[in-house]
């Protein structure tokens, strides 16, 4: 679609942070000096804001991150229901035009030197009747992080995410997980569950995030955010920024 650099953040399911790896990532590679931007192209569940819906992710985004950049840049297309698009879109009798959702990312991946772009959902969310995410993740051709949740099951539904990428031709750079929730009980699988995902696809394990504790409004603290890159990989992406 366009030479402009950039990775695509996806999860293997909804909630499954996503939105959090793609903040500490902005703000990783802001501290290093790139300039760096975000893109969450399609969105549901959306907040109202000066007369337009705003995707919550894009509004954690913006405050942890110090994120300025114009919402109908960031967030081109975002609809009320939080269900999949292709639903929420025939709820609201709205009709998503991907060609212009398209065009409009064209221009806004422009804008940065390197732009984080986070999915809706999982690879396979329907986006029109025809559509699916993974065929805008094609379009765009960028490079592929995956976040998975760390405990039992992520085996299964990261190795059917990477495969699906593969499959349509897209680099999976590495995998990613979030969490866990410390108020869940253990999960005994969370040790070897990693490797087990390396072994199987070849994806290097890029580090998990660990969990931080969300303020009233749903945020976190951006400096404690910063702080946990440090348990990150990122090196794969820097490569992307600056080949070496």
């Amino acid at each position: 679609m366009n030479q402009a650099k950039g990775v695509f953040i996806t999860g293997t399911d909804t909630e499954v942070g996503k939105t959090v790896v793609s903040t500490a990532l902005l703000m990783a590679l802001r501290q290093k000096g790139v300039d760096a931007g975000y893109l969450k192209p399609v969105a549901t569940g959306g907040l109202e804001e000066e007369g337009r819906l705003v995707s919550p992710d894009l509004v954690f985004v913006r405050k942890v991150a110090g994120l300025a950049d114009p919402p109908e840049s960031s967030n081109p297309l975002c609809l009320r229901h939080p269900l999949a698009p292709l639903v929420a879109a025939r709820l609201e009798g709205v009709h998503i035009s991907v060609a212009k959702v398209r065009a409009l990312l064209r221009s806004t991946l422009e804008r940065h030197q390197f732009t984080i772009v986070e999915g809706v959902g999982g690879v396979m969310v329907p986006l029109t009747s025809r559509l699916i995410l993974l065929d805008l993740m094609v379009d765009l051709d960028l490079p592929v992080w995956v976040v998975a949740r760390p405990g039992l099951g992520t085996i299964n539904h990261t190795l059917l995410t990477i495969g699906a990428a593969r499959d349509r031709g897209l680099k999976v750079v590495g995998f990613v997980f979030c969490g866990p929730d410390p108020e869940l009980p253990p999960d005994p699988a969370i040790p070897y569950n990693s490797a087990l995902i390396t072994d199987f696809s070849g994806v290097p394990f890029l580090g998990s995030l660990p969990w931080l504790a969300r303020s009233a409004d749903g945020l976190v603290d951006g400096a404690q955010l910063l702080a946990t890159t440090a348990a990150m990989d990122l090196d794969p992406v820097l490569d992307l920024v600056r080949p070496r």
